[in-house]
């Protein structure tokens, strides 16, 4: 890796941008992601920006998905949340604080569950058990 790394530093950078493009493809094919990074860091005089490479399009693509999909089960969550507290607290008034916090530290299995339970119940307590 070093041997490539050197040359790839005599290139124009135009050269660089192509040879980056394949080293990316190369590297993401043989899991070297990480190793690829670290030596570009070792190579001051390598003036590409990692964000317009392969790699650098590909990581981030993933992690805005990631991000996305978390983003959004956390807004089920949060509204879930919302809906059933409400919901609570209209059937049986105030609500004390433990389960505020209950409801608000829930997930949405937990969620869907007590709202199923809720219908039913006769008492906030039963809404949990």
């Amino acid at each position: 890796m070093p041997q490539i790394l050197q040359r790839f530093a005599t290139l124009n950078k135009q050269e660089q941008q192509v040879a980056l493009a394949q080293l990316g493809t190369y590297a993401t094919i043989m899991k070297l992601d990480g190793l690829l990074n670290e030596s570009l860091k070792e190579f001051p005089m390598i003036t590409v920006n990692l964000e317009d490479s392969a790699i650098g399009r590909s990581l981030m693509e993933k992690g805005m998905a990631k991000g996305m999909e978390r983003g959004m089960e956390r807004g089920m969550e949060r509204g879930m949340q919302d809906l059933l507290l409400d919901q609570l607290s209209h059937k049986f008034g105030d609500l004390p604080p433990w389960a505020m916090a209950r409801v608000q530290q829930a997930q949405l299995d937990d969620l869907k569950r007590w709202a199923h339970r809720f219908v039913r119940a006769t008492s906030l307590e039963e809404t949990f058990d």
